[in-house]
């Protein structure tokens, strides 16, 4: 069973690592490590800052925050805000091409090409242009994180009473991935009493294991 997290340090050390293993599985390891923050967000999900926002022993990096106010989703949408600022990184250091407009808040076609290239499924809102990719989640990323329990413990370190959204959008020079639930996610999570297997669906099931052929519960 993970541990709950209990530093901010160990926070964005989990972080880091999602991101290098993201890297990895969905951009052939193409984008460079950003510095990775944790702040409270109204707003928004997530957001990337276009431009080197920090500097250490000469060395110039980007940043993607992660807000603090939504850690208690489920994982998987924890990863998918993450790849949402992912792509907008890679259009903008490995294709070098904007792909955000009315001051980072509208999403363009060139957002949603590099969204679904890399994990995403990428549906238009009216305000905001192709900028929701946390409604559907795709098949692809869904076995992505059933294959990294590891990072399950990001799930336990905030708890947000209430709705876990009070907004949509939020108007930064950013691309951020803007908050657009209004209510708790309905994501559910099963595990065999036997073996531990864990399978994760959005709506009423009855689950059994297929190597032990258990009832799966519920938890």
């Amino acid at each position: 069973m993970s541990k709950q997290i209990t530093s901010m340090t160990r926070l964005t050390g989990q972080l880091e690592r999602m991101f290098k293993s993201l890297n990895e599985s969905f951009y052939d390891g193409q984008l460079d490590m950003p510095i990775i923050t944790v702040t409270p967000t109204a707003r928004a999900y997530a957001h990337y800052t276009p431009w080197n926002a920090w500097e250490s022993k000469g060395e110039h990096k980007r940043e993607i925050n992660i807000s603090s106010a939504y850690l208690d989703r489920p994982l998987e949408y924890i990863c998918g805000s993450l790849l949402h600022e992912m792509a907008h990184m890679y259009n903008d250091t490995v294709l070098e091409v904007s792909d955000t407009s009315r001051g980072g808040t509208y999403h363009s076609k060139v957002f949603k090409q590099a969204a679904e290239s890399h994990g995403l499924v990428c549906t238009r809102t009216e305000k905001y242009g192709w900028s929701d990719t946390s409604t559907i989640l795709s098949d692809e990323l869904i076995d992505w994180v059933l294959l990294h329990d590891e990072f399950r413990e990001i799930e336990l370190c905030r708890t947000v009473p209430g709705l876990i959204a009070v907004g949509v959008g939020v108007k930064a020079a950013d691309g951020s991935a803007p908050a657009i639930t209004a209510t708790r996610n309905n994501s559910r999570r099963f595990v065999c009493p036997k073996c531990g297997m864990i399978a994760r669906t959005t709506r009423v099931a009855r689950l059994i294991c297929g190597d032990c052929m258990e009832v799966m519960e519920e938890r």
